[in-house]
């Protein structure tokens, strides 16, 4: 199987824009190369019998993992302003007119993600 499906996957991401969003060819891709089954190992135990006769799957949150930067997900405000500033700075006229609600955004986006992150399950 070729992975150049992957480059593929990503060259569209790179290249959608609000205007021309290419998330739908990126995702249609990847539905295409996904595996056709994907298994996951389990001890018998209690958990386990359970998830099979009701056809469920516990998850965790973030927070419970026994890597703690496993699925770590965190943006300094500073970072996300500075990008977010930069983005608008490509579309004319956009940066003067959203620069005030940029650094607000930015704040309020990263104590989301610290909240997403912490979140107990």
């Amino acid at each position: 199987m070729s992975e150049s499906w992957k480059q593929e996957f990503v060259t569209y991401l790179e290249e959608s824009t609000s205007a021309t969003s290419l998330v739908f060819q990126a995702l249609a891709v990847k539905e295409q190369n996904l595996p056709g089954r994907i298994y996951k190992y389990r001890c018998d135990d209690s958990y386990t019998r359970t998830n099979i006769e009701t056809d469920c799957v516990w998850t965790c949150s973030p927070a419970m993992y026994n890597d703690p930067y496993d699925s770590w997900l965190s943006m300094p405000s500073n970072v996300l302003a500075q990008l977010l500033e930069q983005s608008l700075d490509k579309k004319p006229g956009n940066a003067k007119k959203y620069s005030g609600g940029v650094s607000n955004v930015a704040l309020n986006t990263a104590k989301n993600l610290k909240i997403f992150r912490d979140l107990k399950s």
